[in-house]
């Protein structure tokens, strides 16, 4: 089982892909006390929005209720695609400027086409292959977990 702490960056939405694609089981850990805290981009990925009526929200303060569960679901295109994509660019941008700094420009826009290429692929391959639940702890942070759906 494989703990991460979320943080709103590239580098862990990395990690929680390359989980996902290992099979790992993941438990996700926040400090979000409310769903007027969690990032646009975790929304998305876990549809949160979809499930908010399921008793783990207040939905009139969008403060969590401790002891809440329900499932959740699993976008992966705001996890994987949009990492994918900006790793593309950030290596075709540095290609680019180490052959001439005007190759630059043209090295990030490639680099973003293969990378968005790959993770819609890798986005495709793991479609509906994990199971997700929303668990809201004693102290009322949230906490979301995904296993395959093999486990």
């Amino acid at each position: 089982m494989n703990t991460l702490e979320f943080e709103d960056t590239d580098a862990f939405y990395e990690k929680l892909t390359d989980a996902l694609k290992n099979g790992e089981k993941v438990i996700l850990i926040t400090t979000f006390l409310s769903i007027n805290d969690v990032p646009n981009r975790l929304k998305s990925a876990f549809k949160l929005e979809e499930f908010k009526s399921a008793g783990w929200l207040n939905e009139v303060t969008g403060v969590f209720v401790a002891g809440g569960v329900s499932p959740a679901g699993l976008d992966y295109k705001p996890i994987v695609v949009l990492g994918s994509t900006l790793t593309g660019t950030a290596i075709g941008a540095g290609v680019g400027a180490a052959v001439g700094g005007v190759g630059a420009a043209p090295g990030a826009g490639f680099g973003a086409l293969i990378g968005l290429v790959a993770g819609t692929i890798a986005s495709a391959q793991m479609k509906g292959a994990h199971e997700t639940q929303i668990e809201i702890d004693k102290d009322g942070k949230l906490k979301i977990h995904i296993k395959p759906k093999s486990v």
